[in-house]
């Protein structure tokens, strides 16, 4: 599972309503949303990042790691 444990608990709360609304299966691990591969992974940080997602500059390292963006 690739979790999305950046930010408070609000912010990854809005992300996951963000990411299910778009298609998402969207699973929890204890208090962190999460996704099975690491294609869904790239995909929804990419949407996260690209749509200002409350909680998005904390994946700005991901971002840049994962994306090869600036």
């Amino acid at each position: 599972m690739y979790l999305l444990s950046q930010g408070d608990l609000h912010q990854m709360g809005v992300q996951s309503l963000f990411l299910r609304q778009r298609g998402f299966d969207i699973h929890q691990v204890d208090v962190y949303p999460a996704l099975k591969t690491k294609e869904e992974y790239v995909r929804a940080l990419k949407l996260i990042y690209r749509n200002y997602v409350e909680g998005w500059w904390n994946y700005k390292d991901q971002y840049v790691q994962c994306c090869g963006c600036h």
